[in-house]
């Protein structure tokens, strides 16, 4: 059968309006479909490469603990009292590296916390802030998640609550931290990341509401102790908690988390899924069925491939804790 004999026939009977109006109901039915991929893409697809990473990341950072990670649910344990934490040094890891394991408890959460809060190591899972004090030492540790994509590690975040517990394993031992404030803040309370001369503390932020970037939901934690193990060797000696200062300000950071990268990246692969889209179209008109269907089959392949490239570029122009 020739395709292009019966789609000049069909066009023949048309007026030049109903043409336009079918080959542009056709393309919105298109980008509907691209879109609810997109969604599909980000809510559940970007897991997928966080766990990946995560599997990794387990492997990397159980080389650097001195002892057992505590478990995601409540255990029996020892807590020495506070002791004075090491002043977190100046200089910093390589982004996207292993630093410590976050385990809350209450929300059955534990992840691997990797060094920096840009949208590619926000994939890898939970993000130290840079330049905030490094997990395991003194002054405000800032760390931040995502709520909704890639493996949302703070989803349930805002069901912690005032006394909720909160464990860093790092090289410097597994520090437990209590829970003292559930804040809504704007994304430009940058504040939050300062350093804490007088406390020590954990600073957490994601986007707020779920599904949006509105607001940032800030919880910040007191360190109560150090949990010991039965690896942990002598235990340390009780001490008062004195004054500590983290590093230097977060100058660098504009928003909580980020703002993302921005959408440019994705104005070429949009244009080329669109231009393999008419290439489709023009295909069956102009070919046989045969070929048609052939060519509809290697482009679909290959618009699948553009879509995705595609959803990882639009999804760089998210907030990185979106």
């Amino acid at each position: 059968m020739d395709s292009s004999k019966y789609f000049r026939d069909k066009t023949n009977d048309r007026s030049l309006f109903q043409i336009v109006s079918g080959e542009v109901g056709r393309f919105l039915i298109f980008f509907s479909l691209a879109f609810l991929a997109f969604l599909a893409y980000m809510l559940w697809g970007t897991g997928s490469i966080t766990q990946a990473s995560q599997d990794k990341l387990k492997i990397e950072i159980k080389n650097l603990m001195p002892a057992p990670l505590i478990p995601g649910t409540k255990v029996s344990k020892t807590v020495v009292e506070p002791v004075n934490l090491p002043p977190s040094p100046k200089t910093q890891p390589p982004s996207g590296s292993a630093l410590a394991t976050i385990t809350i408890p209450v929300i059955g959460l534990q992840m691997v916390v990797v060094q920096g809060t840009d949208t590619n190591d926000l994939k890898l899972g939970p993000g130290h802030y840079v330049n905030s004090s490094l997990p395991g030492y003194g002054g405000n540790v800032a760390i931040a998640g995502h709520r909704t994509t890639y493996l949302h590690p703070f989803y349930s975040l805002n069901n912690v609550q005032a006394g909720s517990q909160i464990f860093l394993s790092t090289p410097n031992g597994t520090l437990e931290y209590l829970v003292t404030n559930i804040d809504v803040r704007s994304p430009s309370s940058i504040w939050v990341l300062n350093p804490s001369p007088t406390n020590d503390i954990l600073t957490l932020t994601t986007c707020n509401p779920r599904y949006s970037a509105a607001t940032r939901l800030v919880v910040t934690a007191h360190y109560y102790g150090t949990v010991e193990t039965k690896t942990s060797g002598v235990p340390s000696t009780p001490k008062k908690v004195v004054q500590k200062s983290g590093n230097s300000g977060i100058g660098s950071q504009i928003v909580l988390g980020n703002a993302g990268s921005g959408y440019k990246g994705s104005i070429l692969p949009g244009a080329l899924a669109f231009f393999v889209y008419a290439l489709l179209r023009l295909g069956f008109r102009k070919l046989k069925l045969r070929f048609a269907l052939l060519l509809l089959a290697a482009g679909l392949l290959c618009e699948w491939y553009i879509l995705f490239y595609l959803f990882q570029e639009v999804a760089k122009g998210l907030p990185a804790s979106f």
